[in-house]
């Protein structure tokens, strides 16, 4: 076990809490995911879709990669997927033309970690050349250019000058500054018109935030593997399997419980400890006669903290937040709110 532990513990763990998202739901339902991926960010781009961004969108994300680009009534612009390239396909094909040349913009999607295949952005480049097109900018865009990079592709030096790395973090913060530009207005109809506007962006950030934090969390689980025996694998898994009982939570509240008991309360305070079904542990104090009425809550969250919530019969509040190190500063704010509970 003590060697486990040495093989273990500078592996890094993820430190956010995943967001909510139905489009997540939905597209794992899908087989063509990364066909998917590229349909949505595309239809975010044509300023002919309804999303109410007319050119904004487009405009804005071509100049994250570098393109000086604004929509004019000759511009012809085009936003194709799947399109074809003598035989091969680019997942998302954008196309205008200025001052009589073509130009053209390459996004290669590897959202869904797709792997990459021999001679893909040469064979891209050469064969949009071929069209006529002056070929502005090659997006590859991997989940996260920690893990996938267009440099360790089998890429020639002048395409990958002409390329640029942009992953799924990127886009989300591309978003978000669309989101931060949107107005207040006082207006309501102008308001409603807004605040479809703030959603649609909204649910594709969350939906790639769900993305990538399910991206991260197989990366990890195949580093740990990939560091591991398979007897030392083996020995983790009864680990994880222990700590999903609610013995382990118990033992995991034993600390806050005991500095909690120094408040020397005259009614004995009674403890539920608990889990649920992400196997996050939990613990309610309450006193006797109260179970059904009022209780706090104490939730331990891996990585995340602690969290202090009140339950009043009708609904629970969150009421503080503490580092998972402030025990002592848990214990100290809850004896008070106990003792007052006590005298009810």
């Amino acid at each position: 076990m003590k060697n486990l532990i040495e093989r273990i513990k500078n592996i890094e763990v993820p430190t956010f809490k995943k967001p909510f998202s139905l489009l997540e739901i939905m597209y794992k339902r899908v087989y063509s995911k990364e066909l998917i991926q590229s349909e949505m960010l595309s239809a975010l781009l044509r300023p002919s879709e309804n999303h109410g961004y007319d050119s904004e969108l487009i405009e804005s994300l071509l100049w994250q990669f570098e393109v000086d680009f604004e929509l004019q009534e000759n511009s012809n612009l085009k936003v194709e997927t799947e399109r074809n390239a003598n035989g091969r396909r680019i997942d998302i094909f954008i196309s205008w033309l200025d001052s009589g040349k073509k130009h053209a913009v390459i996004i290669e999607n590897k959202l869904n970690n797709a792997h990459n295949q021999p001679n893909q952005l040469n064979d891209y480049h050469d064969i949009i050349v071929n069209e006529g097109y002056v070929v502005d900018k090659i997006v590859y865009m991997p989940f996260s250019k920690k893990w996938q990079k267009s440099e360790d592709t089998d890429t020639r030096k002048d395409v990958l000058a002409k390329t640029i790395d942009f992953d799924a973090t990127d886009l989300v913060e591309w978003i978000n500054s669309i989101v931060d530009e949107i107005p207040y207005v006082n207006d309501l109809d102008s308001a409603i018109s807004n605040y479809q506007m703030y959603d649609v962006l909204r649910q594709y950030g969350v939906f790639l935030e769900c993305l990538i934090s399910n991206q991260y969390i197989m990366q990890q689980a195949t580093e740990i593997q990939e560091k591991l025996s398979f007897e030392e694998i083996e020995k983790l898994e009864k680990v994880a399997e222990l700590a999903r009982t609610t013995e382990w939570c118990e033992v995991r509240f034993r600390p806050i419980v005991e500095l909690i008991l120094k408040g020397n309360f005259t009614k004995d305070l009674l403890v539920k400890y608990k889990q649920n079904r992400n196997h996050v542990n939990y613990a309610q104090f309450y006193f006797d006669n109260w179970e059904n009425n009022f209780w706090y809550e104490v939730w331990l969250y891996p990585t995340q903290g602690i969290y202090f919530y009140k339950y009043d019969g009708e609904e629970y509040t969150e009421i503080k937040k503490f580092e998972s190190s402030e025990i002592n500063e848990l214990s100290e704010y809850l004896i008070p709110l106990l003792k007052n509970l006590e005298k009810l």
